[in-house]
């Protein structure tokens, strides 16, 4: 992707300035997950590869941090890695999806975000779009997910192609929107990049998720640049529509709004 933009991007695990993923066999799997949420917000259009990213003309930049073990330190430098250039932040990782585990950022973490949204582009606020986790099926719940129940980041989680509850998709209150991802038997994952100058069908989980929402609200800063990150919210839950998007805890709130512990 012509996009990447090097001064957006950092090994936190090497301590270098190139995070490109390693290629051994044994690690291809696991390392191939950043590569497919960036092509989803910046792969260029008529690539003549793959599929285009939401916000295809988008700089993108990639930190390098889960490819090893993981500190609050590191945590808070990839989260605070050049604040005045880089205005979205997409992050699909956090704490286990086990059903027991109840975890959140640190104090270097939680200082991180703090300043993200009151120095970030210049005092307008990073925006932090948050994965929302993948632990439905053994009932975690992504309240207890302390990065994406953040006040500072936008919780996104998943809903399949025919507008249905993934069966991995975690129930909480946290969640502000979802975008489509991969879905049950026979219901299709996300085209995206891959490893070795691949193309992929079956890019899955809120994982996908995340990303696409990410590119959506670059785009949304490249028609208004001055909008806030409350804004950013704000907009979010104010243009999301519940149409086609099937779920049995649909409610009403206190100002009039359809929302569901499942979908937002």
């Amino acid at each position: 992707m012509w996009s990447q933009d090097p001064f957006a991007s950092y090994d936190v695990n090497g301590n270098d300035d190139n995070p490109e993923p390693r290629y051994h066999d044994k690690v291809t799997a696991s390392n191939r997950h950043g590569t497919r949420c960036a092509g989803e917000v910046a792969a260029v259009a008529n690539n003549s590869l793959c599929g285009l990213g939401i916000a295809y003309r988008a700089r993108i930049g990639g930190v390098r941090m889960l490819d090893g073990d993981v500190s609050d330190a590191m945590e808070s430098r990839s989260l605070g890695h050049q604040l005045q250039h880089i205005d979205v932040y997409s992050a699909s990782w956090g704490p286990e999806d086990d059903g027991k585990t109840v975890d959140g950022p640190g104090r270097l973490a939680q200082l991180a975000f703090r300043n993200g949204i009151q120095m970030g582009r210049g005092g307008l606020g990073s925006i932090f779009v948050w994965a929302s986790g993948n632990g439905g099926k053994s009932g975690d719940n992504c309240n207890c997910d302390g990065y994406t129940n953040s006040i500072y980041t936008l919780g996104v989680s998943s809903a399949s192609e025919h507008g249905s509850v993934p069966w991995y998709a975690e129930m909480c209150s946290s969640t502000l929107t979802v975008t489509y991802s991969s879905g049950g038997h026979g219901e299709r994952g996300v085209i995206t990049t891959d490893l070795n100058h691949t193309c992929t069908n079956n890019h899955s989980g809120t994982s996908a998720s995340a990303p696409l929402a990410a590119g959506i609200c670059a785009l949304t800063l490249s028609a208004n640049p001055r909008l806030t990150w409350r804004d950013l919210q704000y907009l979010v839950v104010y243009t999301a529509r519940p149409d086609g998007l099937y779920a049995d805890d649909w409610r009403v709130n206190g100002v009039g709004r359809r929302v569901s512990h499942a979908f937002g």
